[in-house]
């Protein structure tokens, strides 16, 4: 018999083989997925994700209950991920872009994060000075969040996380120079179809651009969310009326937004987990990385972590706070 443990949502996004890692901290090992999914087939029921949303709606306990969803629809989810899914028997929903998926396309963040490591520091200022990456982000972002955070904030705040065609062009040379580029891509419309066909997977909406919506006017966000969900669907895709945000930035205008275009969950990425009151509009989901591992992983997993946070003052918010030159 399960442990009552607080009900939680995972949220993973790339899978790497130690072959080929990936750099991107939201991106992780195949030994790290494996640690998960047998921590969560321990401690919790693996469900499907409609399943749990719809316990929530109906006001049921999610107690000893859990979830997978991976954001972007990477291929390393079919390729990697999949066998480690079925030998658990683990059901899973994936939040596609339906932009990026017309063609397979690389996302902007992977290839930043993938290329830093490989780029001598005198080229890099060269690429972020080349981008008109201004000097208000390089000085305000905490220097405890990495050399990469003025650029992701940059984008986020001022292109609305969308990059810039005159710094996608950069990176694209840089990459041209080291002969190089990011294994981890988006799955095409056909693989997307391909991999809907099996019976653990489901699929719901993650944008047409993957675009900060909260940072956007009502009529993109309707935009963003209607063209994503109307394109899956029209390729024979089977897609859940249900919403990832990019970034995870939601507010409660993206959330009345996503409804009133038929959503009935907007998921965000919050390390919280389902203990006490939740609601559809705003469902928080744990974001695994690679460093989170061990003691660690099991702290937030068994929720620990949240209910310590939450009787200390000191939970933490549904979402991230908007990007600025400081934050």
């Amino acid at each position: 018999m399960k442990s009552p443990l607080p009900g939680i949502v995972v949220c993973l996004h790339g899978i790497w083989e130690s072959s080929e890692p990936s750099y991107g901290s939201a991106n992780i090992s195949i030994a790290r997925l494996e640690e998960l999914l047998s921590l969560l087939a321990t401690m919790t029921r693996v469900v499907p994700l409609a399943d749990l949303l719809e316990r929530i709606e109906r006001g049921r306990s999610t107690l000893g209950l859990s979830a997978i969803t991976f954001d972007d629809a990477y291929l390393s989810i079919r390729d990697l991920a999949l066998p480690v899914l079925e030998r658990h028997r683990a059901p899973a929903c994936v939040f596609a872009v339906s932009g990026a998926a017309q063609e397979g396309a690389r996302y902007w963040w992977d290839r930043l994060e993938d290329l830093h490591p490989r780029t001598q520091p005198a080229r890099w200022r060269q690429l972020e000075d080349g981008s008109g990456l201004p000097e208000a982000y390089r000085q305000g972002q905490p220097r405890g969040l990495g050399p990469l955070r003025p650029l992701r904030q940059w984008i986020l705040a001022e292109h609305r996380g969308r990059i810039p065609g005159a710094f996608a062009e950069g990176l694209t040379r840089l990459e041209d120079e080291l002969g190089w580029r990011t294994a981890q891509r988006s799955m095409t419309m056909g693989e997307l179809r391909d991999l809907s066909r099996h019976e653990l997977i489901s699929f719901g909406v993650h944008t047409h651009t993957h675009a900060a919506l909260a940072l956007l006017p009502d009529s993109e966000v309707r935009q963003e969310i209607d063209t994503c969900y109307d394109q899956l669907r029209d390729e024979g895709i089977p897609i859940l009326p249900l919403l990832a945000a990019p970034y995870g930035l939601v507010d409660s205008r993206t959330s009345r937004l996503a409804a009133e275009s038929g959503m009935r969950s907007t998921l965000l990425v919050s390390a919280r987990s389902l203990w006490g009151r939740v609601a559809t509009s705003a469902v928080p989901r744990m974001m695994m990385s690679e460093p989170r591992q061990g003691f660690r992983l099991l702290l937030n997993l068994t929720g620990t972590a949240d209910a310590a946070r939450t009787l200390l003052g000191r939970r933490e918010p549904l979402a991230p706070p908007l990007p600025s030159p400081t934050t």
